[in-house]
């Protein structure tokens, strides 16, 4: 099954399609190229699920200038004013440190959820005419999207070492171990799915209580990423999001730290 059949968070991911001009694509760096990406799927999996009138993303960079993707409503539809009015909420709310709020301009009562990460913010604002938005449903999506451009900004931690993993196929499916090391027990998984079973493996080496929620790898233009996200037993999701190169299973592992992690 391929990762753009797959449900659940994924498959903004899975199904990314150039959203910027191709005029403007050719002005980016590579690494640019794929933060537009991430950020745009994750504004496409909220547009697909929610009626919104208002829809931006705000990424924050602590040592460089900040990138807006405005979705909803198109720049073109807006006078000079009501633009200058709601950037300047949008640089309020930035601005203003809370991790939620909510503000109103001309008749749109708009949310906006901040998810810390290590060298970078994101700000997603969500917004709908003359009604507040219930954002507790849109956490997860906002949450794993924008750790996920904090991720990549960040890259791989140091001091995150993968661990070593002996894969072996048998009827069963795939069995992982994990072997000891860097704060890492003995771990082991078997699972018809080999992302599946090398992170449940590494859970069960971590010691950790979350659990496994999905991971896959997806495709971001000439790149190869891996996407992995645990959960808590409330349902708040930790995702893992690195670059993958020739190793699937230890990307796979890679990104199950960096969930565990936090970072």
């Amino acid at each position: 099954m391929s990762a753009a059949q797959k449900r659940g968070l994924g498959r903004g991911l899975a199904a990314i399609l150039p959203t910027a001009e191709s005029s403007e694509n050719e002005l980016l760096s590579d690494n640019d190229r794929i933060l537009h990406s991430l950020a745009n799927a994750g504004l496409d999996q909220l547009a697909s699920t929610t009626k919104l009138d208002l829809l931006a993303y705000l990424h924050l960079p602590r040592f460089n200038e900040p990138v807006l993707f405005l979705r909803k409503p198109e720049l073109s539809m807006l006078s000079p004013t009501r633009v200058y009015r709601l950037f300047d909420r949008f640089v309020q709310a930035a601005r203003s440190g809370m991790l939620e709020g909510t503000f109103t301009e001309e008749a749109t009562v708009t949310v906006f959820l901040r998810t810390p990460g290590t060298t970078s913010d994101g700000v997603h604002f969500l917004g709908r005419t003359n009604a507040l938005i219930d954002s507790t449903a849109l956490r997860t999506t906002t949450h794993t999207f924008a750790s996920i451009c904090n991720q990549f900004v960040a890259g791989m931690p140091t001091d995150l070492l993968t661990p070593r993993l002996i894969v072996e196929l048998n009827d069963e499916g795939t069995t992982v171990h994990v072997l000891p090391g860097d704060d890492l027990r003995r771990g082991r998984a078997v699972s018809t799915d080999p992302q599946e079973a090398v992170v449940r493996a590494v859970l069960e080496a971590s010691g950790s209580a979350l659990a496994y929620r999905d991971a896959r790898e997806v495709i971001i233009g000439d790149e190869h990423a891996v996407l992995v996200v645990l959960s808590e037993h409330n349902g708040t999701p930790h995702p893992g999001f690195v670059l993958s190169e020739d190793d699937l299973l230890q990307a796979t592992a890679a990104a199950t730290l960096r969930a565990l992690a936090g970072r």
